[in-house]
């Protein structure tokens, strides 16, 4: 029995020590045989995983893993059975993870009826979309979660029109997916199910992070009244007009956002509702999420349904053109009546100058948030 004992005790010790050793392997690097299996794949992907711990995210290095696996299934036009179209297709990264399309394009030559939202609109996604409180999804906040909104996505014929199940068994016999999830989720059998597939594509989202921009830079602890040393007299004159026009007010410059939905008075009698779509109430009919202003520059065309094409059309819009709509908020009436800013020639430059400071070059060319497979 003594002898029996100190075998099983052996064992395990023997079982511990090469788990402990594989691991430590498995999260570093990828072993030789299994990065030519993702060379052979066309995937640009670096020997030794990229670290995503940066800029006080709390992954660790088999997250890592997962954020490389998010990354991949993203890019991936080979999952939609059509081709030619992945998540990536609509969210470019140059265009801070926003289409430069007013409609993106979907499969068999259909396209989206609303403009493709920016993810890199955020300062910090992780926080802003899965911090405590998080906030809805999609232009009408249809979707609470990561989960349900991109199955909603893929399964949607005009979009993606992916049937889950397929895709599953479809992923499992892809030799490099069997890479990539085994340093994911371990070693063994791969077994992929509809959580292991929005999973990773949620962590990749949540390592979006915007905080490298000359806005940010020149703020520092500074508040948005003062003006900067850093920025141009235009630019400080655009901050100051932003602020004291109310822009501020609804297009917050940190985490948190008062006004999540509004009507901006883009239609007397609009006919796509929005959020009053969902609520099945008359007083949210035109209102659309509030979109955060980072990378604003590169984000165009603008609004949800891309009507406006450049941010010399927004600002006019603001200042001559909102509607008087039933559902106008608040922020954009004086007394009973639309306002109208009518800004001067000059003021919309400075304004224009001052939104580009919130441009943030490290998200829209950082490597480790690129198409592996390549533009």
């Amino acid at each position: 029995m003594k002898n029996f004992t100190l075998l099983l005790l052996v064992c395990s010790l023997f079982v511990i020590s090469c788990t402990k050793d594989y691991s430590d392997t498995y999260n570093e690097s990828y072993r030789v045989e299994d990065y030519e299996v993702l060379q052979a794949a066309g995937l640009d992907l670096p020997s030794q995983m990229f670290d995503y711990n940066e800029n006080n995210t709390t992954f660790n290095t088999h997250d890592n893993a997962l954020v490389t696996l998010g990354r991949v299934l993203f890019y991936d036009e080979a999952l939609a059975p059509a081709g030619g179209v992945s998540c990536g297709t609509c969210h470019s990264q140059a265009h801070a993870f926003a289409d430069s399309k007013a409609q993106s394009d979907g499969i068999n030559g259909q396209v989206t009826v609303r403009n493709s939202p920016a993810l890199g609109q955020f300062q910090n996604f992780r926080q802003y979309y899965g911090g405590s409180n998080p906030l809805p999804l999609f232009w009408d906040g249809r979707q609470e979660s990561f989960h349900d909104q991109m199955m909603e996505t893929m399964a949607n014929p005009v979009e993606m029109g992916i049937n889950i199940n397929e895709l599953q068994d479809r992923i499992e016999n892809i030799d490099y997916y069997k890479v990539l999830y085994s340093r994911a989720y371990g070693p063994g059998p791969v077994s992929v199910s509809a959580e292991r597939i929005t999973e990773p594509m949620d962590a990749f989202m949540k390592t979006l992070m915007n905080n490298d921009s000359k806005f940010d830079e020149a703020r520092g602890s500074s508040s948005l009244f003062n003006d900067y040393s850093a920025f141009t007299d235009s630019e400080n004159r655009g901050k100051a007009l932003f602020v004291s026009s109310g822009c501020e007010s609804c297009h917050l410059m940190d985490q948190v956002n008062v006004v999540e939905f509004a009507s901006n008075g883009l239609d007397m009698n609009p006919q796509d509702r929005g959020l009053g779509a969902v609520s099945f109430n008359t007083s949210d009919n035109g209102k659309f999420k509030t979109p955060k202003l980072r990378n604003i520059e590169v984000t165009g065309p603008y609004m949800h349904d891309g009507r406006f094409e450049t941010l010399e059309e927004v600002i006019d819009f603001y200042s001559t053109g909102i509607q008087n709509t039933d559902n106008l908020h608040q922020n954009l009436k004086n007394g009973s009546q639309a306002k109208k800013f009518n800004f001067t020639d000059t003021q919309k430059t400075d304004l224009i100058n001052f939104l580009k400071t919130l441009t943030d070059d490290t998200l829209l060319t950082d490597e480790r948030w690129s198409n592996p497979y390549g533009e």
